[in-house]
């Protein structure tokens, strides 16, 4: 969800517990939670920032977009809405 956010224009993604007395103490959960959050907050700035370019898939269920940054280098995210496997290079 949270890559699938950046793609729809989202900028930034809290997460958060709704009962502070009772935390959860699930360590895998939360170990993936702070993952996903670097990654998010690396991709900011390119998805804020860069100028975004319409990305195509030949599958209807594969949905992607790039940006290209000031120095010119492109970051492009994907995404497989569950639908089916994907094999081989289906974007242009």
């Amino acid at each position: 969800m949270a890559y699938a956010s950046l793609l729809c224009g989202v900028v930034g993604v809290q997460f958060f517990v709704r009962d502070g007395r009772n935390f959860p103490q699930a360590t895998n959960a939360w170990g993936e939670v702070r993952r996903v959050g670097m990654e998010v907050g690396m991709l900011v700035s390119s998805v804020s920032g860069g100028e975004k370019v319409e990305v195509e898939s030949d599958i209807e269920w594969i949905k992607g977009g790039a940006w290209v940054e000031r120095d010119g280098s492109i970051v492009v995210l994907g995404m497989n809405l569950g639908k089916g496997t994907v094999a081989g290079d289906t974007a242009r």
